[in-house]
């Protein structure tokens, strides 16, 4: 008379919107960076929304694999840039490359576009940090897998 629901129908009730995914959760955050950079409809970015939303979908980048890598390469490719324009006697761990894109992010008046960017390429140069900026990034990754999981 009644069949057996899905795995994922199962644990969907656990979840507060059901089995979204970080994969899933990563496509939407993507729309909402979209629709917040354009700023046309409900959705408007200010100059620390726009860091955290792109904060927060740079972590589901990153939470979602290999598919959103990018993220992930562009941080990277940033940290070597920064590391790499003090030549071969300054010494520059990913510590100081963190505190220079928070000073960045929030000692400088950025627009949306440039928030964005900077939010969602923070999350691995945080984590590769240590410290309290790899406790935010622990955080946050626990609360998305408490939401999205």
């Amino acid at each position: 008379m009644f069949t057996a629901a899905p795995a994922e129908a199962a644990s969907a009730g656990t979840r507060l919107f059901g089995a979204v995914g970080f994969s899933g959760a990563a496509v939407v955050m993507t729309a909402v960076l979209i629709y917040g950079i354009r700023g046309r409809g409900q959705i408007k970015f200010t100059h620390t929304s726009a860091v955290v939303t792109g904060f927060i979908t740079g972590q589901l980048y990153a939470l979602a694999g290999e598919f959103w890598a990018f993220a992930g390469d562009m941080s990277d490719g940033l940290s070597q840039a920064v590391k790499q324009s003090f030549g071969e006697g300054g010494e520059v761990g990913s510590g100081a490359v963190a505190l220079l894109m928070l000073v960045s992010m929030y000692g400088t008046k950025l627009k949306r576009l440039p928030g964005v960017l900077l939010g969602v390429v923070s999350p691995p140069i945080f984590t590769a940090a240590g410290g309290l900026f790899a406790t935010l990034t622990t955080l946050i990754t626990n609360l998305l897998t408490s939401v999205v999981g």
